[in-house]
């Protein structure tokens, strides 16, 4: 069905002073978007961040962000009885609350940890505290308890809950210490080659985004079981899951890892085909963000597997005829957004655009008074199924509310956070009765 939708990261949510407050904030918020008609919440992926905020290079493919605990568990406490249950049933809990207390114990990376510590990743042979290890295990089950009430709210609210599964990990993540032999590695456990993407309209080096390349082979020998292990994590918090960077199913952009910048990368096969069919065997939905260099096997595999893909209307007005990206042109079988937590606001894209490009959006209908109104009008009248504007669009907010710029690292990425104001009925009132209007409420 044609939904219409707000993505806003839950950390972007205003958090208060009281413990527990985020959490309050996230159910006002889901109550104030069911009562609007809006019926799609996207996040940002909830995995723990990386020193400068990201949560695309997490030390965790399952963990929630241990910095949430406070704002969002609140007075939420798990006993120590269910820790004990949860750590036997649940081997990526274990595996984390180990790497988490072995880290408190001697630091990060991993691979500067002391050896018989550096090498136990895969049978937890190293000596640890086990009052840390309860501790970090209870904190994520508290988190677990305290989002699937948000998550349970939402679905009785009728709120489909997207979320976002980053295709890499981190080096320094639980992941690569308990399974190295899944990452092209040295035999010191520092990557041989280094995951990004050639240079394209964000950056002309390309973008080194650092993260360990998989060693297909042995994901393929294992039935790709770390990664239904990974998926099926996200399917017990989320309904439908957005694989960032799709085309890297595909193939991905391979980078030496002494290389300065993404330039002298190559493109090496991934098994795409099979990944997804052993995904098929989890249940929940997918997004394929599938932008950038879209070959025929990218289109292929999504068609194969009823993915919805994305359309970004800001890229709609180039000098590219017909693109799936300008608002009439946009196909059905896509989700559509005026930007994503990568482009800059409308706002900032229409200052900062070149005069050709914002007289090709003039003919289309946006005007120089209010870009951000016309340019979603225009989209929730296209023929997308799903169009999701982030919140930032639709408070008409400048630049300095950019949530990321790729290929950056910034004191302003990753920061931006909304005030209780601006997530009332009123702020968004306008963008619920345009979805209305356009069938999708």
């Amino acid at each position: 069905m044609r939904r219409a939708g707000l993505l806003v990261d839950v950390r972007s949510l205003p958090r208060g002073e009281r413990p527990g407050d985020l959490r309050r904030n996230a159910l006002r918020f889901i109550d104030t978007m069911a009562d609007l008609g809006l019926s799609i919440w996207q996040i940002l992926p909830l995995n723990p961040v990386d020193s400068v905020g990201s949560p695309y290079a997490s030390r965790s493919a399952c963990a929630i962000d241990p910095s949430l605990h406070a704002a969002l568990a609140g007075d939420f406490e798990a006993e120590q009885r269910d820790v004990l249950a949860a750590l036997d049933q649940h081997e990526w809990l274990r595996r984390s609350a180990v790497f988490e207390a072995l880290r408190d114990e001697h630091g990060a990376p991993w691979t500067a940890w002391p050896e018989e510590a550096r090498w136990s990743g895969q049978d937890l042979s190293a000596p640890v505290d086990p009052e840390r290890v309860l501790h970090h295990a209870s904190v994520q089950l508290t988190l677990h308890r305290a989002w699937r009430e948000l998550h349970h709210a939402a679905s009785a609210r009728r709120v489909v809950v997207v979320g976002d599964l980053p295709l890499y990990v981190a080096a320094d993540s639980v992941d690569v210490w308990s399974a190295p032999h899944l990452f092209h590695l040295d035999e010191q456990g520092h990557p041989t080659q280094r995951a990004g993407v050639p240079p394209d309209i964000f950056s002309d080096t390309g973008q080194l985004w650092g993260n360990p390349v998989y060693n297909w082979d042995a994901h393929v020998a294992e039935g790709f079981a770390w990664w239904k292990q990974r998926v099926a994590r996200l399917a017990d918090l989320m309904d439908v899951v957005r694989i960032d960077h799709f085309i890297g199913v595909v193939r991905a952009w391979s980078i030496p890892a002494e290389a300065p910048d993404a330039r002298t990368g190559a493109w090496i096969d991934a098994p795409g085909p099979a990944l997804m069919a052993a995904l098929d065997e989890v249940p929940v939905g997918f997004i394929a963000e599938d932008l950038g260099l879209v070959t025929p096997e990218v289109d292929a595999l999504r068609n194969a597997h009823g993915l919805l893909g994305m359309a970004v209307h800001q890229f709609g007005f180039g000098a590219e005829p017909f693109s799936p990206h300008t608002p009439s042109m946009t196909p059905e079988d896509v989700v559509a957004y005026p930007g994503t937590h990568d482009n800059d606001t409308v706002l900032g894209w229409w200052n900062n655009a070149e005069e050709t490009t914002r007289e090709r959006a003039r003919e289309a209908g946006v005007t120089d008074e209010h870009p951000h109104v016309d340019l979603i009008r225009l989209g929730l009248k296209s023929a997308a199924r799903w169009y999701i504007a982030p919140l930032q669009d639709v408070l008409g907010l400048p630049s300095e509310a950019r949530m990321n710029t790729p290929a950056t690292v910034g004191p302003h990425n990753w920061t931006w956070r909304a005030t209780p104001e601006q997530v009332t009925n009123e702020g968004l009132l306008w963008y619920a009765m345009a979805a209305h209007e356009a069938g999708r409420v």
